[in-house]
This record gives C-alpha cells, structure tokens and sequence, in this order.
C-alpha cells in the first residue's frame, strides 16, 4: 500500500464550475507528476547528492514510485509513494543519520509559481 508523504490544500488553484474544477484538479495531478519526475530525474552515476539537493537518480526506483492522487471534494492533492519506494520520505526529511535531501515541497512550490504564471 503506498504511503502518503504530503497532502497539500490546493482550494486556492480549484475554482470554477465543477466541471472547471475537475479539469484543473487533472492539470495539477499530470503538473506535480511531471515536476517530481523532472527533479527526481538528474541521474546520480553512483554520486549522491548534496545534502540540501533533491535526491539524484541512482535506480529509479523513487523517481517511478510517486504517485499523485487529488480530491475533487477536499481540493488537495496528495503525494504517495510506493513499497519500493518509501525511502523517498527519509530522503526528504532527513534522519538521524541521514541530511534531508528534499524534493516534496521544491515540486509543490514549482508548481504553485507555474500555475501563476500562467494565470496571472
């Protein structure tokens, strides 16, 4: 079962017409999958980053297992990971061992400054 590493409120980008709704509601499901793909993307070759960087491609395996879901009621969308992929969220957030390398917020935060551009 995938686990869910954020829920982000996104009422302030859903407005209109339930249908309108739906819509945008697609658009930033397909906009944070792209986004999350493109920083998680940067391939690693045996190098991993900085901490304070977004995690570099080793195997793909964190890249391939985000997955976006959204809720037309609650207006969020939530960012999940996969079995094979749950290490995302230490890697976000860091451990005791481990400095965070976070990846969750830049493609939220991305997709906020898109999206106001594109309507502003």
């Amino acid at each position: 079962m995938p686990i869910l590493v954020e829920k982000v409120d996104v009422s302030d980008l859903v407005t209109g017409t339930q249908k309108q709704r739906a819509r945008r509601l697609s658009r930033i499901k397909r906009e944070l999958t792209a986004e999350y793909r493109r920083v998680l993307g940067v391939p690693g070759r045996g190098t991993p980053s900085k901490p304070g960087q977004p995690p570099r491609r080793q195997t793909g395996n964190l890249r391939s297992g985000v997955r976006i879901t959204t809720n037309q009621k609650t207006k969020e969308a939530s960012v999940r990971l996969l079995n094979g992929a749950n290490y995302g969220a230490f890697l976000d957030a860091g451990t005791g061992t481990i400095a965070p390398r976070p990846w969750v917020q830049r493609g939220i935060k991305a997709l906020r400054e898109k999206l106001a551009k594109k309507n502003g």
